[in-house]
């Protein structure tokens, strides 16, 4: 495992044990250990722990190992989702279900109110070109 990290147009190695603070800091909720705990495991003191997580690039490690741990989980996290839109009448919940799964846009639509569902390009480029020739010149 090549042990570089980029931050911000630089690099940095990071040591294996700060690796190994990196997983046991992102494991889950019901596994994890104190701090402490994990200083003490990996042999270093609470306040180089401390020192690290401070640091950019062990920061940047460490949301990379969160990503990691948390996208395994992601289909759990939309059923239980889908679950509350469904019985809770959720709007939010069910717009970021679609939104997730590619079903919703942020795609905005304009509409001139004259045409009729589709759009002659022809019809929009004349109507362009009399807006440019009745538009007084600047300069």
């Amino acid at each position: 495992m090549d042990n570089t990290v980029q931050t911000n147009g630089s690099s940095k190695l990071l040591t294996p044990q700060q690796y190994e603070a990196i997983e046991l800091l992102a494991q889950k909720s019901t596994e994890r250990i104190t701090k402490g705990e994990i200083a003490e495991r990996i042999g270093i003191s609470s306040r180089t722990l401390q020192r690290w997580q401070r640091d950019a690039c062990f920061q940047a490690e460490y949301k990379e190992a969160v990503l990691r741990a948390s996208a395994s989980r992601m289909p759990e996290v939309l059923a239980a989702m889908a679950d509350a839109a469904i019985q809770q009448h959720n709007a939010a919940a069910a717009r970021l279900i679609l939104q997730a799964n590619g079903y919703l846009t942020q795609k905005v639509e304009v509409s001139d109110g004259q045409s009729s569902g589709s759009i002659n390009v022809f019809d929009l480029q004349r109507r362009l070109d009399r807006i440019r020739n009745e538009a007084p010149d600047i300069g």
